[in-house]
């Protein structure tokens, strides 16, 4: 863990909110390599949805921002460019959610609006396929030759066509 790692927590844990940049890939094409996230903390009693962006402390304290999948007391996020889920992890662990996206070129997008959560709701759903068809999927189901072309669509475009 970093010293700016270790300040961004603390921060949240104060309660503040944090300005980051998306540096890796695994949140592509949603998240953009430059584009910055505001990262909120959490407040006292709020429930995290699946679809939500979230910014997880990993084992050893490294900060990772991926979409919830399945919520509950142990969360289940993933990047969107990801084959698979990261391993479950307990609630505490959240730091906080990201409440507004800013694009490389200065336009804002608003990450916590009805429709904003709608839409990040629905790439929830289509992204985890792939997590999901590899153990909670019926056998049957996973043989399905429209089910494998589901779930190997490029999502990028259809991410894309949702948010610009």
């Amino acid at each position: 863990m970093t010293e700016f790692d270790r300040q961004i927590f603390a921060l949240l844990r104060e309660g503040r909110s944090v300005v980051v940049r998306a540096e890796g890939r695994s949140m592509h094409p949603f998240l953009r390599p430059g584009d910055a996230v505001v990262i909120r903390p959490l407040r006292e009693g709020e429930g995290i949805v699946a679809g939500e962006l979230v910014l997880v402390e990993r084992e050893g304290g490294r900060p990772v921002l991926h979409r919830v999948l399945l919520p509950g007391r142990s969360l289940v996020v993933k990047g969107d460019a990801l084959l698979g889920a990261d391993l479950p992890f307990p609630r505490e662990r959240v730091a906080g959610k990201a409440s507004e996206l800013r694009r490389a070129g200065g336009r804002g997008h608003a990450l916590e609006t009805a429709s904003a959560r709608r839409r990040n709701a629905w790439i929830a759903r289509f992204s985890g396929w792939e997590s999901l068809s590899a153990g909670l999927l019926p056998a049957f189901a996973r043989r399905s030759e429209l089910l494998r072309r589901l779930i190997r669509a490029p999502k990028w475009l259809l991410v894309r066509a949702l948010f610009p």
